[in-house]
Order: C-alpha cells, then sequence, then structure tokens
C-alpha cells in the first residue's frame, strides 16, 4: 500500500513509470514492486482511477474466518486447551481447514506436549487444593473413621485429568513457546 502512494505520488510529479520504479528500488531494495506493477499502476492513474485500494475481487468471499468463529476458537481454546481441530470444527460448523488456519494464522497457536509441573501453581490451582482440604476436614469431622480411606505416598499427585499418551497430554499454546516442559501457568491464552 505504500508503495502504491509513492507510485500515485511521482505520477502527480510527472514522474515517467521507469523513472518510478527506480527510485522505489533505491528505496526499498529487494522489496520494492516490479516494473510491471508500477506500469499498470500508472495505467491506473492515467484513466482516471485515484484510489489506492485493490478493486473487489471476483470469487466467493472467505465464510468460516469470521470475527465471530475466531473469538468462538478463542473462548474454546480458553475453556479447554485440549480440544481437537475436529471438535472445533464441529461446535462452529465449519471446515478442518478453516479451524486450522483460524488457529495458527489468526489466534498464532500451536499443539505442544505440557507436562504439568506441580510446583509452580496458578492461583486458581491453589485456591482448588485450599477448597479440597477444606472438604476433607468437614468428611473427617462428620466420620471419624474418614481418615482410613485415604491412601498417601511421599511425592505422589492425583489428577482430575491424568493423560495416558502423549497425544492426550498435547494443549494449544502460542506459537512463540519453546519449552517442552512447562507448568500450567505458563501455558498462554
Amino acid at each position: 500500500m505504500e508503495q502504491r502512494v509513492n507510485v500515485k505520488f511521482c505520477f502527480k510529479l510527472g514522474k515517467t513509470a521507469t523513472e518510478t520504479h527506480e527510485m522505489l528500488m533505491k528505496v526499498y531494495g529487494v522489496e520494492a514492486v516490479s516494473k510491471k506493477c508500477v506500469f499498470e499502476w500508472f495505467k491506473r492513474f492515467r484513466d482516471g482511477k485515484e484510489d489506492v485500494k485493490d478493486e473487489p475481487r471476483s470469487g466467493r468471499t472467505p465464510t468460516s474466518t469470521t470475527p465471530d468463529n475466531i473469538e468462538g476458537e478463542r473462548r474454546m481454546l480458553a475453556d479447554d486447551r485440549r480440544l481437537s481441530l475436529r471438535r472445533i470444527a464441529e461446535e462452529l460448523k465449519i471446515s478442518l481447514d478453516s479451524v486450522s488456519n483460524i488457529i495458527h494464522e489468526h489466534l498464532q497457536k500451536r499443539k505442544m506436549c505440557a507436562r504439568f509441573v506441580p510446583h509452580k501453581l496458578s492461583d486458581e490451582q491453589k485456591q482448588h487444593r485450599i477448597e479440597t482440604s477444606g472438604d476433607f476436614i468437614d468428611a473427617c469431622d462428620r466420620n471419624p473413621q474418614f481418615l482410613e480411606t485415604i491412601v498417601t505416598g511421599d511425592e505422589s499427585w492425583c489428577y482430575q485429568y491424568d493423560p495416558k499418551t502423549k497425544r492426550q497430554s498435547m494443549e494449544w499454546c502460542l506459537s512463540s513457546s519453546l519449552s517442552q516442559k512447562m507448568s500450567s501457568d505458563q501455558i498462554q491464552d
């Protein structure tokens, strides 16, 4: 867009298309638009077209990659980072390719195998543990024999979700994340 504005500026100054392309090459180097492109824009300006934006193109407009679907996927992944593409596609009633495009291009996320490290708990997880401990105390107050039913051990952790395979433990996280081992508070939404 910036180069088109520069082409229009040079056109209004009375420069030729060749001179304009040479100036663009000096300023933008390899990023400069082609000579053919400069000539095409000069022709448009000579024909009286002033707008530097692209004209509407023929073909089907994208119907799946909408702000509503992008926000829907963002919310679904915030609720459950282990969702599969197929499940998201079924929920939003869009194609797998569209779901993949939204996740990778718009949300900048990728699937990563993440292991939960219990040493770094989020505030929400800490609160959950406090509530669970309170439930145990209440159960013990109601039934003194309750403690005899609890099995404990050193370095043992029980999770609500215990993945059986590496694939089940994969979660959606930002593409810029590199670490394979991370605590749940490090996995960004």
